[in-house]
């Protein structure tokens, strides 16, 4: 009796569309009388970003990607989209902010850096620009982790938490088994693991980062790869990408270009690709990206 016919079942999937979750329940199709549907319920996304939100930057290409992967299972199911910001509610004097870390001497090199202890840039709510560590973050992601998945409650969906930033964070840990955390370097690392990537120049969006860079990627390449690393800021120029793909040249040829930042955006992975053409560009964010598709993919016509 909770058999759906399959003009009624693609009836519903039609008036099924994606949205973006505002803290109210997402649209579901009617229960038919006769039972319940026979399908469970699609999977929810929430963004995890490490400043405040919006982000509407950061949250619409998420969005887009969760459509696409709506769109590739072969319906148009409701995805549930929520972001969460690790410095939300964080009164101003709380800020666990970040000074500009002191130079070495001249003549002395650096000093080894932790690698999951990155200094990070993000924003505030006004736009304010800020550098917080990963260390002092991911407390606060995790509480806004814990959050998300007590705000579930007791719905059975699974939910695909992304990270959206391009460090380690490994501190991090599930509050649920419904939930799937997707972090953006490690889709990253796989991709360049996938695609036989040696060696690799690193664009950073601050100097502060090169050497956190480094640390994080030389366990991901074969011992003997060459590593350099560059800044390509988070808004760059034409000028500014000319003098990555320069610095991409002064590697052996089948060097990869590994955009390390989340946010940077379509076009810029683009233009990099023209401009040093034949080599690898593993963009982190879009990676990520492309792994939340594939993921929902995968979810929804297990569900359906």
């Amino acid at each position: 009796s909770g058999h759906l016919g399959s003009s009624r079942v693609e009836q519903e999937r039609r008036l099924m569309h994606l949205v973006a979750f505002d803290g109210t329940a997402p649209p579901l199709p009617a229960t038919p009388r006769g039972g319940p549907l026979s399908r469970s319920p699609p999977p929810s996304v929430v963004g995890l970003v490490i400043g405040q939100t919006p982000r509407d930057d950061l949250a619409a290409p998420l969005r887009r990607a969760a459509a696409a992967g709506a769109a590739r299972s072969g319906g148009a199911a409701a995805i549930a989209l929520a972001v969460r910001g690790a410095l939300d509610g964080v009164c101003e004097g709380a800020l666990p902010l970040t000074p500009p870390p002191p130079q070495p001497p001249p003549g002395l090199p650096p000093s080894p850096v932790d690698a999951s202890d990155c200094p990070l840039i993000t924003r505030l709510r006004d736009g304010t620009p800020v550098t917080v560590r990963e260390a002092a973050l991911t407390p606060l992601l995790q509480r806004q982790l814990d959050a998300h998945a007590a705000a579930l409650g007791g719905r059975g969906a699974p939910c695909v938490a992304v990270l959206l930033c391009a460090g380690r964070f490994d501190g991090l840990r599930l509050p649920s088994e419904r939930i799937t955390l997707l972090r953006p370097f490690a889709a990253a690392a796989d991709a360049a693991a996938r695609l036989g990537v040696r060696d690799a120049l690193l664009c950073v969006p601050t100097a502060d980062q090169q050497p956190y860079a480094l640390a994080r990627w030389r366990p991901e390449l074969p011992a003997a790869a060459a590593i350099a690393t560059c800044v390509l800021p988070e808004e760059p120029g034409e000028a500014e990408l000319q003098q990555a793909a320069a610095a991409a040249r002064a590697l052996p040829a089948e060097a990869a270009i590994v955009l390390d930042f989340v946010g940077h955006g379509a076009s810029v992975t683009r233009r990099m690709r023209e401009l040093a053409p034949g080599r690898v560009v593993v963009d982190v964010g879009g990676e990520a990206l492309a792994a939340v598709e594939g993921l929902l993919a995968g979810e929804l016509r297990a569900c359906s």
